[in-house]
């Protein structure tokens, strides 16, 4: 699975996800914006994508 990471987009008061550069691959990013990380971190899961994310 192609790792991504998880942001917060303030100015969408919301989350999204985007995938960690590649070599020679695109970034490709979720478009929508959710307003639970946990969402966020599903959707990104759904689209084959392992979050960059760390319970402590």
């Amino acid at each position: 699975m192609p790792l991504c990471e998880i942001i917060y987009i303030k100015s969408a008061k919301g989350w999204q996800w985007r995938s960690l550069s590649e070599p020679g691959k695109l970034k490709q990013t979720s478009g929508k914006t959710y307003p639970l990380f946990y969402e966020c971190v599903t959707a990104a899961r759904s689209k084959g994508y392992n979050p960059n994310v760390k319970c402590l």
